[in-house]
């Protein structure tokens, strides 16, 4: 009966291991996918600059927070860190200091996202305050690296953000990149 049950025990186990290998095989490939078209990207430097747009960028220690004081949503950006690193935004609603309807319908619990839970959606709005927050793992640079954030390890591996900008490439009068407000880091590692 003893053996029985142990036999059991173990093959259960490498059930739950075969399984458990195989999702993660899915969620990596659509990772890499992701990946590979952000690397893809280059940097539009030939495109003229709009005018500096009233959004207020803070890095924390694994996400950036976008305060969007514009009169306007901005939707289907190319937001880009130091010239370098991408992500691509769906739409960053205006803040209008709590929640904005309809933006996260269909998502998981906000407190447990991460890249591979939103091909499609690539910003989750933080708490009541309205704020955009978009983890910095989601930054691509053109070898497909993601954008380096501290551990409690590795504190060197922090990288200042420098400039944020935002490239419109949907816009009527043409292509456009805005500069966001970039306010200093609050260092807590």
């Amino acid at each position: 009966m003893h053996r029985t049950t142990t036999s059991t025990v173990v093959s259960m186990i490498v059930v739950c291991i075969i399984v458990g290998c195989k999702n993660n095989q899915v969620v990596d490939t659509d990772r890499m996918e992701r990946i590979a078209r952000l690397a893809y990207l280059p940097y539009p430097a030939d495109v003229p600059f709009g005018p500096d747009l009233d959004v207020v960028v803070t890095r924390g220690k694994t996400a950036l927070r976008l305060h969007n004081r514009s009169v306007t949503d901005l939707r289907n950006v190319q937001l880009w860190i130091n010239q370098q690193y991408v992500a691509h935004v769906h739409h960053i609603p205006v803040t209008t200091g709590g929640t904005t309807p309809g933006i996260t319908e269909g998502l998981p619990i906000l407190g447990k996202l991460s890249a591979d839970d939103i091909p499609i959606i690539e910003a989750v709005l933080h708490g009541q305050s309205g704020d955009l927050q978009i983890p910095l793992e989601w930054f691509i640079n053109q070898h497909g690296e993601t954008y380096p954030v501290a551990g409690f390890l590795a504190p060197e591996k922090a990288f200042p953000v420098m400039i944020v900008e935002a490239y419109l490439p949907d816009v009527p009068v043409g292509p456009k990149r805005h500069r966001f407000n970039v306010r200093g880091e609050k260092r807590r590692y």
